[in-house]
This record gives structure tokens, C-alpha cells and sequence, in this order.
């Protein structure tokens, strides 16, 4: 006789604890749910969020292990729950089932095998000194052993590549540096402890330089948790803010990218920007040596576009639609609402570049790209194309979080074509 139950949750209730031995395999039959470490404590972490038919639990009831975090509903919920005793059932009685939970341990294997360089970077700077800071030791194993860390930009695979004639066209380095009448500071010693000195070689010029790398495993996000309201994803910290140095630059020619583009191997076509890059960098004349400030990381942001075009298809579509955002997200901490819509409407175009559109239904990952670029057209004001991309979001299949993020979005500007504003 089965052993396996539903179960309904309500909003904010606690479905496993961190720690918890309970030996359970979790499925979502509708709603969502939040994976939380440290859930609770100032330090606390989101390490994804799982809808129908994801599956959670299984490192428990396959290796016996505690549950590595916090399991909260963040909505109204209905759970299969699986004790150990029923799981043979479980697996047998439906193969997609098992396949749900192979694809979830392939997820966890290749974000920790994609996430290794990074760790080990972190961890030998937590380790330096005369004390080592646990708290910050923990949270970064949970973090990049998790399987839906948003963090981090993908690292992508190297494919061969087309004609240089797709590449993007980048504006005129004017676009980013006048007309503001306010820059925010965004330099301040207590941003430090979230920081540490990295080497890095250069892959245009070869050489070796020194800059600051983020602590991604000591930051916060806001205790209110506003940040999941955002259509966009945006994720904000407290008294921190990665974009300012999520991009690396080199002192020598100015190379600018990604920080996980320098980690990367890949080839680089330097025709494709070389020129570009020299004029960008002769006309800026960038100051290593002073604190960083605002037009310094849009500047840099700059640089990275005409950069990218000497990437490999995948990963230069894939890097300018994040800069795009990240100016986008910029140029609203700064109050430049024509250039933020510039910029929305620059990082909509590259996304859509940089996805692959099925014809089956969307999977999650697809639902948050979709939500993505209506996010994108809607900050551009462009509400017929995100309306359009709202749609797309929406899954008849299932009912998770993006469907409901989506379904507020196409009534937001419903109401507002409504009334003509």
C-alpha cells in the first residue's frame, strides 16, 4: 500500500527545515516553492525556486543526507510527498518521474563542475589570514553546490561560428557618459569586505593585472525581499551592488568583459573589435587609479559590448544581453529614464538573440527568459511587445510563480492601454 500523500501548503509556511533527516522526496503539484539557507537570519540566502514538477528532497531519501536548506511554500501549495519506504513505487510506477529527478541531479552535477574555479577562488581568500570566517565558508558551499544559483552568468560552451555580419552594431560611446545630472557614489570602504584582489591575464594583450572580484557568498539580499516582485530579476543587497564590478577591466588596452569571461577558454577574433576598442579607450581615458565611480563602470559596460563582438556566437549574444541589462538597471539607480529605456530596449533585442524559442511548452528556465524580455520592453515602454512576451510565459501545463509574474504583467498593461496612459 502507498505511503505517498498530498499535501497543501499555505504562503510562508515551512515545508522542511534545513538540517531536517526526514528522509521525504518532494513533488510540486501546483504552486511554488522557495529553497532558503540560513532561512530566517540575516545572512539569509535564496538558492532557487522549484514549481510543477520539480523535484526536491532527493539528496535525502538517495544519500541519506540532512536537507541542505529550507524548504518554504511562497504561495498557496500542493506537495507529493514520497517517504523512503514508497520511493521504489514512485520511480516505477511513473518513468517520468525518475527522469524529473535525474534531470534535477544533472542540474546540481554541472552547476557544482561549472561553479569549481570560482570556489576555489573564494575559499583561498576566505582562508588567508590568521582567522578563517566560518559563517562565510558555509554559505559559499551551500551556494555553489546549489542547483539554481542566479548569481553567477552561465559559462557556455564554444561552437563554431558564422559570418562576422551578426554581430551587434554598438552606439557611439556619447550615449553613456553625459547628460546625467546626479551620478550615485559607489565606492565606499564598507563595500570592501565584500571584495577581494584577483590576478587576471588579459586575453586581447596577455598581460597580467590585479582586480577586484566579488564575495558572492557573503551577500545579502534585502530582508523585505522586494527583489522577487521585480519582474526583471533583479536581485538587491544590502549596501552592496554587483554590477558595479561584474565587469573586469584591463589597465593595459582596456579589454573589458565579464568576470566569467576571462575564466573561460575560448577563441577571440580580435579583427572584429580591435579598432573599435583602441578608439573607445583613446577617447575615455579611464583612471585605474581612482575610486571607482559611476561613468567608470558605464564606461566599462562600454568597452565590454564592443569586446563581445569578438566572442563566439553563443557566448557574445549570451554577454550582451547582460551588459544591455545591467545598464538598464544602472541608468535606473542614477535616475536617467530616457537611457534607461534605451538601454531596456537594446537588452530586449539581445535577448531575444540570445534565447532559442521552442515550439513545445516552455520549461522554467524558458518562462524566466520570456519574463526577462517583456520586463525588458516594458521598462522600454514598448507595452504591445511585452505584452506579447507575457503571453509566452504562460503555461496551460502548469502553475508556478512565472505564470503568476507573467498574468500581472499582461493586467498591469491591460489597465494602462485601458486608460490611455
Amino acid at each position: 500500500m502507498s505511503e505517498a500523500a498530498i499535501i497543501n501548503y499555505t504562503e510562508d509556511v515551512i515545508v522542511v527545515e534545513q538540517g531536517d533527516l526526514t528522509r521525504c522526496l518532494y513533488k510540486v503539484l501546483s504552486g511554488s516553492v522557495g529553497l532558503f539557507l540560513n532561512y530566517g537570519q540575516v545572512d539569509e540566502y535564496l538558492v532557487g525556486i522549484m514549481s510543477a514538477p520539480d523535484c526536491f528532497g532527493e539528496m535525502t531519501v538517495l544519500a541519506g543526507r540532512p536537507s541542505p536548506y529550507t524548504v518554504v511554500a511562497l504561495k498557496e501549495t500542493s506537495l507529493l510527498r514520497v517517504p523512503e519506504s514508497d520511493f521504489e513505487r514512485f520511480v516505477r510506477d511513473n518513468y517520468q518521474n525518475a527522469i524529473l529527478i535525474m534531470r534535477t541531479m544533472a542540474r546540481n552535477l554541472a552547476m557544482v563542475n561549472m561553479n569549481m574555479e570560482l570556489l576555489i577562488d573564494e575559499l583561498t581568500e576566505l582562508s588567508r589570514g590568521e582567522t578563517v570566517d566560518e559563517r562565510a565558508l558555509k554559505r559559499l558551499v551551500g551556494q555553489y553546490g546549489s542547483a539554481e544559483t542566479e548569481l553567477l552568468p552561465p559559462i557556455v560552451e564554444e561552437q563554431e561560428e558564422g559570418s562576422a555580419q551578426d554581430a551587434v552594431e554598438i552606439v557611439d560611446t556619447e550615449m553613456y557618459l553625459p547628460r546625467r545630472r546626479s551620478a550615485p557614489p559607489i565606492t565606499h570602504p564598507e563595500y570592501r569586505k565584500n571584495l577581494y584582489q584577483k590576478q587576471y591575464t588579459c586575453p586581447h594583450c596577455g598581460k597580467i593585472f590585479t582586480s577586484s572580484r566579488i564575495f558572492y557568498s557573503k551577500l545579502v539580499p534585502l530582508a523585505d525581499m522586494e527583489w522577487m516582485r521585480r519582474y526583471d530579476g533583479r536581485v538587491l543587497y544590502n549596501d552592496f551592488e554587483p554590477i558595479w564590478y561584474e565587469v573586469v577591466t584591463c589597465p593595459h588596452c582596456c579589454f573589458s568583459a565579464m568576470a566569467n569571461c576571462f575564466l573561460e577558454s575560448h577563441i577571440l577574433l580580435k579583427d572584429r573589435y580591435a579598432e573599435r576598442l583602441r578608439e573607445a579607450a583613446a577617447s575615455l581615458h579611464l583612471n585605474f587609479d581612482a575610486e571607482r565611480d559611476f561613468d567608470f563602470v558605464c564606461a566599462q559596460h562600454y568597452l565590454a559590448l564592443i569586446c563581445a563582438q569578438g566572442f563566439l556566437q553563443t557566448l557574445r549574444r549570451q554577454t550582451t544581453a547582460q551588459l544591455w541589462q545591467n545598464l538598464c538597471w544602472l541608468y535606473e539607480d542614477a535616475g536617467e529614464a530616457e537611457l534607461e529605456r534605451l538601454a531596456a530596449a537594446n537588452a530586449a533585442q539581445a535577448m531575444i538573440d540570445a534565447i532559442e524559442l521552442l515550439d513545445r511548452h516552455p520549461s522554467q528556465q524558458q518562462q524566466r527568459s520570456f519574463l526577462d524580455i517583456a520586463a525588458m520592453f516594458k521598462t522600454a515602454g514598448d507595452d504591445l511587445h511585452a505584452r506579447e512576451w507575457a503571453r509566452k510565459v504562460r503555461d496551460e501545463h502548469s502553475s508556478n510563480l512565472y505564470n503568476d509574474m507573467a498574468e500581472r504583467m499582461i493586467f498591469e498593461i491591460r489597465e494602462k492601454l485601458r486608460a490611455g496612459t
